[in-house]
């Protein structure tokens, strides 16, 4: 007779997950974040995918450079559970000064999405809604279109709408030119 127990997966906190890279359980060079409680693969970052984060970081950088540090990969603290790293963020320069830890709060993400959409659109668009993000954007490379997901409310987004190449967008709460579909989707501009 087997004795069936309920098994539930066992979750880390930040604390935990740091300890696991001191400790060389986690590699230096291993791609994973952490996602409520649980550390969770990257998707290998395939050509396209580079492409496209590349002139994002270029524009949002040209763009939002002298308000705003444009963070490319870097870890994003959202409570005690998750620390996800975006593609592309923006964080106030004036919060930047004095960060002795990761920042628990941003303007802006973006994720750049071919293999990795339907995870960033449920779990990564209910993560960022949940920390407040105002706005996210997802560069969806399978579809060639930009989502956008604005106005957090708990963990989904009220506001929320695609745009297509040859369309541009411009955040929301931040002053700043349009931004042309194309190149967010890799394409060189014109």
């Amino acid at each position: 007779m087997t004795l069936l127990v309920n098994r539930l997966p066992r979750l880390f906190n930040v604390t935990e997950y740091y300890r696991l890279a001191e400790a060389g359980v986690l590699r230096p060079d291993e791609r994973v974040e952490l996602i409520d409680g649980e550390i969770v693969p990257m998707s290998p970052q395939d050509p396209k995918h580079s492409r496209a984060l590349s002139w994002c970081n270029n524009l949002f950088s040209e763009h939002f450079g002298r308000t705003h540090l444009v963070r490319v990969q870097l870890p994003f603290r959202i409570g005690d559970r998750s620390e996800p790293e975006p593609d592309l963020a923006l964080l106030d320069k004036s919060l930047a000064v004095n960060l002795e830890e990761h920042p628990t709060e941003l303007d802006f993400v973006l994720e750049v999405a071919n293999t990795s959409l339907a995870f960033d659109r449920r779990e990564k668009q209910q993560l960022y809604a949940s920390a407040g993000v105002p706005e996210f954007w997802i560069v969806n490379l399978r579809d060639r279109v930009v989502e956008v997901y604005r106005d957090p409310q708990g963990t989904r987004y009220a506001d929320r709408f695609r745009r297509k190449p040859g369309e541009s967008l411009e955040l929301l709460r931040l002053p700043g030119p349009k931004l042309a579909v194309s190149v967010l989707l890799g394409e060189p501009p014109r």
